[in-house]
């Protein structure tokens, strides 16, 4: 399930980066438990998907230079009944 691991990868980012409370780059990946390098590509996607992601000096954060709002939605119902959902 490499896709759905790399996609609530994706919605915690975004999440704390709107939140603007990622810290240094090093910090960020170290909190999301991957190398910094792996941090880049992910950033690299939501850029290319258009987020105006900057990092800024004085609050020591990553956040977005515009109003965003990603809508990550993925819910899996059996019978009816939700069993997962991306939150």
């Amino acid at each position: 399930m490499q896709c759905l691991k790399q996609i609530e990868r994706l919605h915690r980012i975004h999440r704390l980066i709107q939140q603007e409370s990622t810290g240094s780059a090093a910090s960020f990946a170290e909190h999301l438990h991957m190398s910094p390098r792996q941090l880049g590509t992910y950033m690299e996607v939501l850029r290319d998907m258009g987020a105006p992601i900057t990092f800024c000096s004085i609050i020591k954060s990553y956040k977005y230079n515009l109003p965003v709002k990603f809508d990550f939605e993925l819910r899996l119902f059996v019978s009816d009944k939700l069993v997962y959902s991306l939150d």
